[in-house]
């Protein structure tokens, strides 16, 4: 993240070892209560909505954080006692990770978990591992949902429109269980309590303050200063990222991970966006470096990129920082084409404003123009297109305090063109870059409301004269649901969609019609997943992005590696992701073997040998018990009806995995 952290207050060290004593990758999971006292349905909502609202947050704090990462693991009716046997952990039959309860109205009121006024709370214990009485390891993070319209305890109601935001509220509690605490304590009041401040005296106003905000939809995701606290309690344990692709040729099936290619000499510390523009033989990567700033790159239909690492910085001054993903677009009339990129810059830990920011180049030089944009934005998650019959650029956000899409135009030269233009009645949860056609374009968006959020789109119409807005018709898709990031592309025979870390197929609006693949998961589980079209409307290519960190063994050449074929045979002419030196003369008097030496594949000169047997080299990656994660999630939403009686943990079956 971006450095140096201005305002935060956290745990003090020792947070990355509470929870990697369970968890050494880091990677958490987060259960859903269905106890009889405790389950998540006294918040006024079906556990299986709960469990698509938990998923979604999960998404947008996986965007965003390199370390700890969380996955959905499913429903528990283990108790949460008050009674316990030792007082001081109610939690002791709860499954290790981070756990989501609520409670009923009469307890809230007489026996409260919360302190009086609280909407929510949460905390983290560590309890003797189950039958090791005195062994302390298993980490447990609770958090406890007052249940909403309840006198005497929490008067509002719980909503994903309006205050109180449902999923802001669970953001927040999930970080306190992770470590953060209120970000807006002053400098003294934090050191008080044994934690560390980092930078303004007052604190911040962050996801992490006090109070929940009425612009509920600009702390739907992790801002500045929250990443900051991450970064500070977890940066130790995160492994330098890379972003790798691959071929999507093999549709629905995912890709092997080991066939990827790695976008070397360019660290970043979050995943990719592609342009959507329609086929064609070059399309436009934008992502962040590690210290924030906006990195952009062009790929060609043979995956050869431009310009040189060293230049793939977009705004090197003060205002080329961003905390969240930026967006790119490439457009223009097919002989002075052009490359845009926006983010949200000039992000500060006192106030919710940003600045939409916009650098333009011609795709012939690096001669970027920047401006800035007058408007008041203050939700940090932005998409663009490029709109070929009116020639404007298209960037799409949301408006903070009623989640309405809202349309911002600038032209080839990327000044903007008149005030942000809102799409009345269009409330969202997230949105994607448009697909745009003449002057008509296609928004994906996913629908605020509990059940979803529901991947949707919007059809807009740009006058070509006037750049007038007209909000033409809407369609959502209960059945797909949403997970984070969100893009549209255009294959020819069917539209293409993705969301989080899976693609599917869309067919054609209006009539819009999933194939399934939505519900299937990805056993890359790094994300969001980033798509693109290469080729053309006829013969289109299809290519993945996702991150990868930097780790030798995991069959793509990354970093300074010459090698990676991904398993641990000695001397195979791949040692420890280096080619092995070997001695002519000595090899011409051996007999020859399958596999070893002369294997192509032990060069790694596509980036990412495959995993063939007696070619490896002396070292492995390994993610401790990832592979199983995304399929104990698929059984997670819709099997409820099917519990029975037993306790401890359950997992049920959902339309769509962890993110």
């Amino acid at each position: 993240m971006p450095a140096p952290a201005h305002a935060y207050c956290v745990a003090p060290a020792g947070m990355v070892t509470f929870w990697s004593t369970e968890f050494p990758d880091l990677r958490l999971p987060v259960w859903l209560n269905i106890s009889t006292n405790y389950s998540v349905a006294h918040t006024g909502q079906t556990p299986q909505d709960v469990a698509r609202l938990i998923i979604e947050v999960i998404a947008r704090h996986n965007e965003s954080v390199s370390a700890p990462k969380l996955y959905f693991a499913g429903f528990t009716s283990a108790p949460y006692d008050p009674l316990a046997q030792d007082p001081s952990i109610p939690e002791i039959e709860l499954p290790a990770g981070v756990n989501i309860l609520s409670m009923t109205c009469a307890e809230a009121a007489q026996q409260p978990i919360c302190n009086g006024g609280a909407k929510a709370c949460a905390r983290f214990v560590a309890r003797p591992k189950l039958g090791e009485v005195a062994s302390w390891g298993d980490p447990i993070g609770m958090v406890a949902v007052v249940p909403p319209n309840c006198d005497g305890a929490n008067n509002d109601s719980l909503l994903m429109t309006g205050y109180v935001d449902a999923s802001q509220l669970l953001l927040h509690e999930i970080g306190h269980t992770l470590g953060l605490h209120h970000a807006n304590q002053a400098e003294a009041e934090c050191a008080d309590k044994g934690l560390v401040h980092g930078g303004l005296d007052a604190g911040a106003s962050g996801v992490m303050q006090t109070a929940v905000p009425s612009n509920f939809a600009a702390y739907r995701s992790w801002r500045r200063d929250d990443l900051s606290g991450f970064e500070h309690i977890y940066g130790s344990a995160v492994e330098p990222l890379e972003i790798a692709w691959w071929p999507d040729t093999d549709y629905p099936d995912y890709p092997l991970d080991a066939a990827g290619t790695s976008v070397v000499g360019m660290p970043v510390s979050r995943s990719v966006v592609v342009s959507n523009r329609s086929p064609v033989g070059t399309q436009a990567l934008v992502t962040t470096g590690p210290d924030g700033r906006v990195l952009h790159r062009l790929m060609n239909e043979a995956g050869a990129l431009t310009p040189a690492p060293g230049d793939a910085v977009v705004d090197p001054g003060s205002s080329g920082r961003t905390w969240a993903m930026p967006a790119v677009a490439l457009g223009g009339d097919g002989i002075d084409d052009r490359v845009f990129v926006a983010w949200m810059a000039n992000e500060q830990p006192n106030s919710s404003l940003m600045t939409l920011r916009t650098g333009v180049r011609s795709t012939d030089n690096l001669d970027w123009t920047f401006s800035n944009h007058p408007g008041d934005f203050r939700v940090n998650r932005l998409s663009a297109a490029y709109a070929p019959a009116p020639g404007v650029f298209v960037v799409t956000t949301l408006e903070a305090d009623t989640t309405q899409l809202e349309v911002v135009l600038f032209d080839l030269d990327g000044a903007a063109l008149g005030p942000v233009l809102n799409l009345e009645g269009v409330h969202a949860y997230g949105v994607g870059a448009p697909l745009c056609a003449g002057d008509r374009c296609l928004v994906p968006f996913s629908e605020s409301a509990f059940g979803g959020p529901d991947f949707g789109v919007a059809e807009i119409q740009i006058d070509a004269r006037t750049k007038a807005l007209l909000l033409l018709s809407t369609e959502v898709l209960d059945t797909v649901n949403t997970y984070g990031a969100l893009s549209l592309l255009d294959g020819g025979e069917t539209l293409l969609g993705s969301t989080g870390e899976r693609r599917f197929s869309l067919g054609s609006y209006p009539g819009l019609a999933a194939d399934g693949t939505e519900a299937f998961p990805n056993p890359n589980d790094e994300w969001p997943l980033g798509v693109g079209l290469w080729g053309s409307v006829n013969d289109p290519h299809p290519r993945m992005f996702q991150p990868r960190a930097v780790v030798c063994g995991n069959g793509i050449v990354q970093g300074a590696e010459t090698c990676d074929d991904g398993n641990d045979v000695p001397d195979d002419g791949c040692v420890a992701c280096g080619l092995e030196v070997v001695d002519e003369e000595e090899e011409a008097n051996e007999p020859a073997e399958a596999g070893t030496g002369g294997d192509e594949t032990a060069g790694g000169e596509t980036g990412g040998a495959g995993l063939v047997e007696g070619d490896g080299c002396e070292c492995r990656a390994s993610r401790t018990g990832t592979w199983w994660q995304g399929w104990l999630a698929l059984l997670g939403l819709l099997a409820l009806s099917a519990l029975g009686s037993s306790g401890g943990r359950v997992s049920a079956r959902s339309r769509g995995p962890r993110p």
